[in-house]
């Protein structure tokens, strides 16, 4: 991997992060650099477990930090539809305790009083696609079925204190949705939205009004930008489900998604899939590519993901704020590592208006990061 000319951080930056992650982003890029000394304009977070196997297998996690911040909001966009599939899973599972009865390929429909939403879906497909493109319409399904209360309510008994999901994307709340599954044996079962009776907390969170301006019905409002009723879920955990799910048997008790064995199986690949094997569902170049929706490492470039390189992730990106959590390991060089990082990139600092800097900033700052800290464990791991 081709190394870069070192560059000294900032003192500001240097007294306000955890200085230990500085060991694996110490060669940064010019990309990398403007970010991480100008934190606070980007509202930068990172967090990193770096993933230990000794000769016997055993596993060990440690951990590292820049900025991190439970109280500091970021939207987080399409990264809540990882804890809505996985909840998904274990919503079906639940229900399929008595004996089986829906698997990933029965067929449902979905209806709004009489009339007929979506005719024929099955999880396997509204999963693959949320991770293969992240499939708006896809969340949007999950997410009525499940519930605002039992969305939350799971995530709060699990430890996941730092989280409001409470909106689908189109940002409305359909009340009276009906799922009829057509099962295997020729009967239908029948299961009621819940989306009623709840309210989430109202504690106020830093940067949730922001910025100087938004668009609202083709017209720039000069007033700062609110998020107070849109959804949230910190950094860290977004970083904890995606280590809770990839190493489940490290956990325990209510810690873990419950789920059976071949729905566990079956997130793990979904969460692994890259766009391009999403073809039964049309997703060919040119309009999609190998790393569609995976940019640390590989998102500033269109060509394929070398073999050896599996990535289990989900990233989300709206109103200026970019963000991944991801699983990350090459199989050739035995590097394993789970990275989360957000920032905002809205250089106008006005809302709702489509101009962000996702491609010239954003998505190579992740790649240029994932590249950086993958380069320097290659290096430790060949110390040792």
């Amino acid at each position: 991997m081709r190394r870069v000319k070192f560059y000294i951080l900032s003192s500001v930056f240097l007294v306000s992060c955890n200085r230990e992650i500085l060991n694996y982003i110490d060669h940064p890029p010019p990309l990398i650099l403007k970010v991480l000394d100008d934190w606070g304009k980007y509202n930068a977070q990172i967090t990193l477990t770096e993933v230990s196997r000794n000769s016997k297998g055993k596993i060990s996690f440690k951990d590292y930090d820049f900025s991190l911040d439970d109280e500091l909001y970021f939207y987080p966009a399409s990264t809540v539809k990882l804890p809505v599939a996985l909840l998904t899973l274990q919503y079906i599972t639940d229900i399929n305790k008595t004996e089986p009865k829906i698997n990933l390929d029965t067929n449902f429909s979905v209806f709004e009083g009489q009339n007929l939403l979506h005719e024929k879906r099955t999880l396997r497909e509204l999963i693959e696609k949320i991770f293969l493109v992240s499939d708006n319409e896809a969340y949007n399904i999950l997410f009525h079925l499940l519930g605002k209360n039992y969305i939350n309510t799971e995530l709060h008994n699990k430890g996941f204190l730092s989280s409001r999901i409470i909106h689908d994307f189109s940002y409305g709340i359909k009340e009276n949705l009906k799922y009829v599954f057509y099962l295997d044996d020729g009967n239908e079962l029948f299961i009621n939205s819940k989306n009623r009776n709840y309210t989430a907390s109202g504690k106020k969170l830093k940067n949730e009004i922001i910025g100087d301006g938004f668009i609202r019905n083709d017209s720039l409002i000069h007033q700062m930008f609110s998020f107070e009723d849109k959804n949230y879920i910190s950094l860290r955990d977004l970083h904890e489900i995606t280590k809770r799910i990839i190493f489940r048997n490290m956990y325990s008790g209510d810690k873990i998604f419950r789920m059976s064995d071949d729905f566990y199986d079956f997130i793990l690949q979904s969460m692994s899939l890259n766009t391009l094997e999403g073809a039964k569902y049309g997703y060919t170049e040119p309009k999609y590519w190998d790393s569609y929706v995976k940019f640390f490492l590989f998102g500033d470039s269109k060509n394929e993901i070398p073999k050896n390189f599996k990535i289990y992730n989900k990233v989300g990106f709206a109103y200026g704020h970019l963000t991944e959590t991801a699983y990350i390991i090459d199989l050739e060089n035995n590097i394993e590592f789970i990275l989360s990082c957000t920032l905002r990139v809205n250089e106008n600092n006005i809302y709702n208006d489509g101009v962000y800097e996702y491609d010239s900033d954003g998505i190579p700052f992740l790649s240029n990061l994932g590249k950086s800290i993958y380069s320097r464990l290659r290096v430790n791991n060949n110390l040792q």
